[in-house]
């Protein structure tokens, strides 16, 4: 038996499990234990060319006191001359972990004892001595009591999550093609070997395509404010910055409690995944995406959000932050402005800050009258989501969109969020202004609602302004605008200008071929003077022009795959028609 000692790797690991939180643990710190030198802490692992031992059972003391000692029953060790890495179990504890990894500069690791709430930390000086340290579990790892006989009970019934998942192709989902930051959601079965994780073989999720998509656009609703592609297209995680990418995945058998992730492994090139496992507490779609979200802003740094009786902050009224008590509800991410909060770290800075371009969006449209954009109408005064849609991606944002409409009703309708009413972060309000930009009507419904917004004028030029807000006192029951972030959606119906007698009706003034194409497309079109922008579906201008011709080329090469919106805009009207890049 061999006593010895290890240090975390210096990205410190964060085992998060999901569900509420029970009273913070106060655990003694002690005075670190000297391990030894560097070279006497790995000797157990290596020959004496410092090449991996050959110990197919290999098992150590691994000393915390003077008086107290562990029995680590070696599970993977691939230590070699100049890299060091093994990670192990406990002996006589059902649910607890170790491992170490470094180099001949130094060595870190983690002890975790779920059960008995205990954690040790290891490290390495500047002398190369190795010590070990008891640290607050609570700072590592995620501890429900009130919920870990289900747990036990489940494992050791060997009872995974239930789902009529059918085989078949698994939905191919991105939510921002082109983006340098990576989400990958994996849900097939995930077999990893090394790293903090130890050798992981992990079972499918079970999940149905339809419970798929639910969590897909749920943690794409959480990230839009980024650029941040969230997807479940193995091939792009496969081809990203392994700096600026991460992958989750959910499954039916890893770990033992619902979720799992290492602090800022998403730019350290680990290649370690998070983990989110069905069963248990989290028995629907909506509860693994709030635990895959929460488990992703770990792997950017986040921390967690707590309170004074807890280590995860339950919410009030009908606000709840991403990193605090995973629920059922929507949440924002937070920076700690609720009463009592023990964490003020800015989410939103943490995560846009992340390596290799991630950052937030571009800004999709212009936030005063001089810059704004014109709203898509129909000739019939219609307005449509596919054609009228954007994102509010800082706190600060708003967009504005140009009116130009005849006398009657304006009726507009302004839903947050993508294909769920429940993923939604944006809470909207929506003001209508004048010519002169003095504001005629406002809708402001309490919650994350969407908002509609109706009022009748005269005909005219008007604007309409769409913002993130919060709700209340945000030292009471409400939240600021903070977190307020998330896509929008405009519909409805607008007075329709008169057209002038000169102009054709709509579906003879432009036609648009190849479509679908891939290089360059022909504009045909009976327009006097017109202008044209090629818009993403979320809104983003990508191209635009004039029209010199009646038969203009306009080149898409550059474009990536997908649909867009070519929008001809004349003095008083817009019309759209869809292209598509192949």
């Amino acid at each position: 038996m061999y006593s010895t000692t290890f240090t975390l790797f210096s990205r410190s690991i964060l085992l998060a499990l999901f569900i509420s939180a029970s009273a913070m643990y106060s655990q003694e710190i002690n005075t670190p234990y000297k391990l030894g030198h560097l070279k006497e802490v790995v000797a157990p692992f290596v020959d004496a060319n410092l090449n991996l031992k050959s110990n197919k059972s290999q098992k150590f003391d691994l000393q915390i006191t003077d008086k107290k000692s562990f029995t680590i029953n070696i599970q993977s060790n691939s230590c070699k001359k100049g890299v060091y890495y093994v990670f192990g179990e406990v002996e006589g504890f059902q649910n607890a972990s170790f491992f170490f990894k470094g180099d001949d500069n130094g060595i870190e690791g983690k002890l975790l004892l779920y059960d008995t709430e205990e954690a040790y930390s290891i490290k390495t000086n500047k002398r190369k001595e190795v010590y070990i340290k008891p640290v607050n579990i609570h700072s590592q790892v995620c501890i429900i009591k009130d919920k870990s006989e289900v747990l036990n009970t489940q494992k050791r019934n060997n009872t995974p999550f239930q789902s009529n998942s059918k085989k078949g192709t698994m939905p191919e989902l991105e939510s921002f093609p082109g983006a340098p930051g990576v989400l990958y959601l994996d849900f097939d079965g995930e077999n990893v070997y090394g790293g903090s994780w130890g050798a992981v073989d992990a079972s499918a999720s079970g999940l149905t395509n339809e419970e798929i998509e639910e969590i897909f656009y749920i943690i794409a609703e959480d990230y839009v404010p980024f650029n941040i592609n969230v997807t479940t297209i193995r091939s792009i995680y496969d081809n990203a910055n392994r700096f600026s990418r991460q992958m989750i995945v959910f499954n039916s058998s890893y770990p033992n409690n619902p979720g799992v992730a290492i602090l800022g492994s998403f730019s350290n090139g680990s290649g370690d995944p998070c983990w989110v496992r069905m069963g248990g507490p989290v028995q629907s779609a909506l509860k693994a995406a709030n635990v895959g979200s929460h488990e992703a802003g770990h792997t950017f740094g986040l921390r967690h959000d707590g309170y004074p009786s807890g280590a995860y902050y339950p919410g009030h009224s009908f606000y709840r932050v991403i990193m605090g008590t995973v629920t059922d509800g929507y949440s924002q991410f937070s920076r700690g402005e609720y009463f009592g909060a023990n964490n003020q770290e800015d989410d939103l800075s943490i995560v846009s800050g992340a390596t290799n371009g991630v950052g937030y969006r571009d800004d999709d449209y212009g936030n005063d009258i001089t810059n704004s954009a014109n709203l898509s109408v129909g000739v019939n005064g219609q307005v449509l989501e596919a054609e009228n849609s954007g994102i509010i991606g800082k706190t600060l944002d708003v967009d504005l969109f140009k009116l130009e409409v005849g006398s009657g009703t304006i009726d507009l309708n302004i839903r947050p969020s993508n294909k769920y009413n429940f993923a939604q972060n944006l809470d909207v309000k929506v003001r209508l202004l004048d010519a002169s930009g003095t504001e005629i009507a406002n809708a402001d419904p309490e919650g994350f609602d969407a908002t509609k917004l109706s009022k009748t004028v005269t005909a005219g030029i008007y604007y309409l302004e769409v913002d993130g807000v919060g709700f209340g006192d945000i030292s009471g029951i409400g939240y600021s605008d903070y977190g307020s972030l998330g896509q929008y959606f405009i519909s409805g119906k607008v007075p329709p200008v008169s057209l002038s007698v000169n102009h054709l009706d709509e579906a003879s003034l432009f036609e648009i071929f190849p479509n679908p194409a891939n290089g360059v497309i022909n504009i045909k079109h009976d327009f006097i003077q017109a202008n044209y922008e090629i818009k993403t579906i979320h809104g983003a201008i990508i191209a635009k022009g004039k029209f010199s011709s009646n038969n203009e080329k306009v080149d898409v090469s550059f474009f990536a795959k997908g649909v867009y919106l070519f929008n001809v805009k004349t003095l008083n009207q817009i019309y759209t028609a869809k292209i598509i890049i192949k």
